[in-house]
């Protein structure tokens, strides 16, 4: 599985990356949209894990181009909490 971290905070992208990894993951980053779109461009990605801020744009933008339709994207609740948000990209 080919997940996708899309985390402007180097802190929080370097804890997320390192914990997929070590369950098994393949894992790419970006940190701006710009970037993610390139790489869901160039790779089939299977999941993106997008910080709160950025997970609307990243799916409106996706959204726009319809090889990119159906990638689920989870981000973390804006609160803090442990609870998740999933949002498809639609075309």
């Amino acid at each position: 599985m080919t997940l996708l971290v899309v985390e402007p905070d180097e802190g929080v992208r370097s804890e997320l990356v390192l914990d997929l990894f070590l369950h098994g993951a393949c894992v790419l980053v970006a940190e701006r949209v710009d970037e993610a779109l390139e790489l869901m461009r160039a790779v089939r990605i299977h999941c993106v894990l997008a910080a709160p801020l950025l997970a609307p744009v990243l799916r409106t933008r996706a959204g726009e181009e319809r090889a990119l339709a159906g990638v689920p994207v989870v981000t973390r609740d804006l609160a803090g909490s442990s609870a998740i948000k999933s949002m498809t990209v639609e075309a």
